[in-house]
């Protein structure tokens, strides 16, 4: 058990290279089908675009299982299917994070709000153009705001990281206020995802993963309308906020345990 918390670089490595190879197999598979999804069933380029990186993370769970437990949990059968539209935020540990969206059993039309750095990088930047992904470091907020409010009269959720940033110490740091103002504003749900374990995984700055076991839990969402009064926006991330830190004290403590037996 022990020999397992260590960094590995021949893991590292390895999963590079399987991020690749996937990435390649993903972009074949998408050729193939994507006549079926563009006349067939109607979706425009970004949203079969949004399920294929939805897959991607299907795949990259998949594989990687035997070395990288993960599970997903939720408050309830009602959770799923997920709402939509809905703004969907996560706590922020790891580049691989996103990636156990793949953990979900279906709704993979999600658009990620992200920073500019991601868009940065050479092996995803097209996708994530195609998918039309919100670079908030290339527009304001209201440039934020209205194309989070296409996306979300077409049925698709965005996902945010209220954090605006990967934590350092694995604690739930303040949330920024832009998620929120555009649930409200838009009027639409808030859905709190949890994720654990992935700032063990592979956590700032480090430069080789640390196989471990990682688990996703999925809140059920928080509506504006539980948070009315004066800068609803502000409660409605409090009350987030407050209900992200209880999961996650939950899934520390469940972590514990684990290694503990």
């Amino acid at each position: 058990m022990a020999d397992r918390k260590q960094p590995s670089p021949a893991a590292t490595y390895a999963l590079l290279v399987f991020l690749v190879v996937l990435t390649v197999a993903i972009v074949f598979i998408g050729l193939v089908c994507s006549p079926y999804f563009l006349v067939v069933r109607g979706w425009p380029v970004d949203k079969i675009v949004r399920h294929y990186v939805w897959w991607y993370g299907k795949g990259y769970v998949f594989c990687t299982r035997p070395l990288i437990p993960c599970a997903i949990g939720c408050d309830g059968p009602e959770v799923f299917p997920l709402t939509a539209p809905a703004v969907v935020v996560m706590n922020h540990h790891s580049i691989l994070d996103l990636y156990y969206l793949g953990l979900l059993p279906f709704d993979g039309d999600i658009a990620f709000v992200t920073q500019r750095r991601p868009f940065l990088i050479k092996l995803y930047a097209p996708f994530m153009s195609m998918a039309k992904y919100v670079d908030m470091r290339e527009s304001d907020f209201d440039s934020c705001l209205e194309q989070c409010r296409v996306h979300l009269e077409n049925g698709t959720r965005v996902l945010f990281f209220p954090e605006a940033g990967r934590s350092r110490t694995g604690a739930l740091q303040a949330f920024r206020q832009a998620p929120f103002r555009i649930a409200v504003a838009c009027n639409v749900p808030v859905i709190p995802f949890c994720i654990s374990g992935t700032e063990k995984l592979l956590p700032p700055k480090a430069r080789y993963i640390t196989p471990t076991s990682v688990a996703l839990h999925v809140c059920s969402p928080v509506y504006p309308s539980d948070a009315a009064g004066e800068f609803v926006h502000r409660r409605l991330a409090q009350r987030t906020h407050d209900r992200m830190k209880e999961q996650l004290r939950i899934m520390q403590c469940q972590d514990g345990n684990r290694e503990e037996s």
